[in-house]
């Protein structure tokens, strides 16, 4: 990473899709993680890759075993995390549904480079990460692999088998277990990167479970900023911003509680700031009242329940802010709409 203050994405829906599949394998994941639910509920808010690697942590305590993450992501389901469901698996046709898997990656987890290819007569798609521990870049890497794997099985069937599978680290298990696994012919470890190989006429494969095409839900012009909004690891300012974000999940926004996930002193992330013009308590104003609130109101939650998804301890406390911030009340603001769509 450039510099101490860097740090990297991803979406709460991908980890949530890795915590269940892991409460489905092992049993007791998800409580012993104690996931907020406003998080759960809000599967493209950004989450620290710092954070989710803490997580994996816990699971590792429960599981104890060095192929957790393998054995786990064997039972991914899509479903839980509905953008992969709704904008991947709606369509009818595998390299469609392929090429959308391919975009989305890259707007789910910072720094990720994706892509299918033919080559030596293989489709081989590709996932590579800039995550610089081993243990945590192979990690990584077979959660991809899962999800490419159980892309094709929705399509080709369950008993489908990927040529070889590539994983960017050293072997765990014995010769033969991770194939066994993977439902795979072939296991490659040390590779520069994730690839799964395939033979090329999986491309024109229509799915086998023609209801996944129905139900999709079509995205308002506002949500599509959902999916492009990956801060650059750099951009302090920014990555604050959505850790702020996701910090109000454990109560209202505090300045201690963002620095220690950015592994600094509070004192020398708030001077860092300024040099950027800002102040901590700006950016939860920004965040909180001007971006979230008017937002949150707008579609039609109460005051009170917009307090407390906000962070604050109590209602009056979001009032006052929210007045202080607009020059005047939440209730007034809400008649305003009401005045102005009648």
């Amino acid at each position: 990473m450039a510099n101490s203050f860097s740090i990297a994405f991803g979406r709460t829906g991908l980890f949530w899709l890795y915590l269940k599949a892991m409460d489905d394998y092992y049993g007791g994941c998800v409580d012993k993680v104690k996931l907020p639910t406003s998080l759960i509920d809000d599967p493209m808010r950004l989450m620290p890759l710092t954070e989710m690697t803490r997580y994996f942590g816990v699971i590792d305590e429960i599981a104890n075993d060095e192929l957790f993450v393998a054995k786990g992501c064997s039972k991914i389901k899509f479903e839980n995390f509905p953008p992969l469901n709704n904008i991947v698996c709606s369509s009818p046709v595998f390299f469609t549904a392929m090429l959308r898997l391919t975009a989305l990656t890259k707007s789910v987890q910072s720094g990720c480079t994706v892509r299918g290819v033919i080559d030596a007569g293989f489709l081989k798609w590709s996932y590579n990460t800039e995550i610089s521990v081993p243990s945590e870049r192979l990690n990584d890497g077979i959660v991809a692999a899962w999800i490419f794997i159980l892309l094709l099985r929705k399509y080709k069937g369950e008993q489908y088998q990927p040529e070889k599978v590539c994983l960017p680290g050293s072997r765990l298990g014995k010769p033969g277990e991770m194939e066994e696994i993977f439902g795979c012919k072939a296991v490659q470890w040390n590779a520069k990167q994730t690839e799964i190989h395939c033979l090329p006429e999986v491309m024109g494969t229509f799915t086998e479970q023609p209801q996944s095409i129905y139900g999709a839900k079509k995205l308002k012009y506002v949500e599509v900023l959902d999916y492009i909004n990956l801060p650059d690891e750099n951009d302090l300012s920014r990555c604050v911003y959505e850790l702020i974000d996701y910090s109000r999940a454990f109560g209202y926004p505090r300045l201690e509680f963002i620095a220690d996930i950015l592994m600094v002193a509070p004192l020398t992330l708030q001077r860092r700031l300024q040099k950027d013009n800002l102040s901590f308590s700006e950016l939860v104003k920004y965040k909180l009242l001007l971006d979230l609130a008017p937002q949150m109101l707008s579609e039609g939650q109460s005051i009170a329940d917009v307090a407390a998804e906000l962070g604050f301890s109590n209602t009056q406390s979001f009032i006052k802010a929210f007045k202080k911030a607009h020059d005047f009340t939440p209730r007034q603001y809400v008649e305003s709409l009401e005045e102005y769509t009648q």
